[in-house]
């Protein structure tokens, strides 16, 4: 199952701002844990959410706007160094890369900040049949980038 808050609205830029305020309230306030290996996508390319083994991970998403096609897209991981977050990562150009080559991008978090969980692999594991459900993503295409310790996790 998957839950998508739209924000590419212009015509209900008021509306969905309201539902979006309102969803965030209760949201926040019933901090209920996602059913096993459900994906929630929010903020359209902004973040999502998904448990595994028990624990909720999170991070951000790039899908690009305007894929070159209609052929599944490739999917990277982009994994943040020690002591960073996902969202600390993606400004190093990758979305670039990803408009104009076509590919949607990951930047998960670790827990706590560290990737030495030994849930990370099936985290990636659940993350990536969830996005398959959701996005057209060729499961041959799925790749690993990483910077310190995420470069040692994008190696595992």
């Amino acid at each position: 199952m998957l839950y998508l808050i739209p924000m590419n609205a212009p015509h209900a830029a008021g509306l969905a701002a309201l539902f979006l305020a309102t969803t965030l309230v209760a949201f926040v306030s019933c901090r209920r844990p996602t059913p096993e290996g459900t994906l929630v996508v929010s903020d359209h390319e902004t973040r999502f959410r998904i448990t595994v083994a028990g624990i909720e991970r999170d991070g951000f998403l790039y899908v690009p706007p305007n894929p070159p096609n209609s052929e599944p897209l490739s999917l990277m991981y982009a994994l943040h160094g020690g002591n960073q977050s996902g969202s600390e990562f993606s400004g190093m150009g990758l979305n670039r890369f990803a408009n104009a080559l076509g590919f949607i991008v990951a930047y998960p978090n670790g827990i706590g900040r560290r990737w030495d969980s030994a849930n990370d692999v099936a985290f990636f594991v659940e993350l990536t049949k969830a996005l398959e459900g959701r996005y057209a993503i060729d499961p041959r295409r799925v790749y690993a980038t990483g910077i310190s310790a995420g470069a040692i996790v994008a190696y595992e």
